[in-house]
């Protein structure tokens, strides 16, 4: 199915890019140019339209997909394995698991779920909506 292979190129983008962090960050502030990101966009492209998205939908959704791809990248790359990355995620998790449920109802009410699920479910879910938003 398109939606399934589109979800799993831009994964395997993210993934490649979170192995080389310092790419993920020029990418964010440089545009490619290069044969290889062409043939991204293309696919990407080709995909969105077997899905039935516009001409437009399918131009702005690859500026968003790639954005979600490379944004997580640059983020996650560059602090997974610290120990301070790690610090500060612990500490955060404390911070929200410990919010008082009367001050903070809504973090009450989702934090068994805030943390939750691998950053691949996670990764594959933020693309699977937003690909849903582009393709009505």
């Amino acid at each position: 199915m398109w939606r399934d292979e589109l979800v799993g190129l831009l994964v395997a983008y993210t993934m490649m890019l979170l192995r080389y962090p310092s790419l993920a960050r020029s990418v964010m502030v440089l545009r490619p140019t290069g044969r290889r990101y062409l043939r991204l966009v293309e696919t990407i492209l080709g995909l969105l339209k077997i899905g039935g998205a516009t001409v437009r939908q399918a131009a702005w959704g690859v500026d968003i997909l790639l954005q979600q791809a490379t944004a997580s990248a640059a983020e996650h790359g560059t602090r997974n394995g610290s120990a301070e990355a790690d610090a500060e995620q612990e500490a955060l998790e404390r911070a929200l698991h410990g919010a008082p449920a009367d001050d903070y109802p809504h973090i009450a009410w989702a934090s068994g779920e805030l943390f939750a699920g691998t950053g691949e479910e996670r990764l594959r879910w933020g693309f699977t909506t937003l690909i849903n938003g582009l393709t009505g």
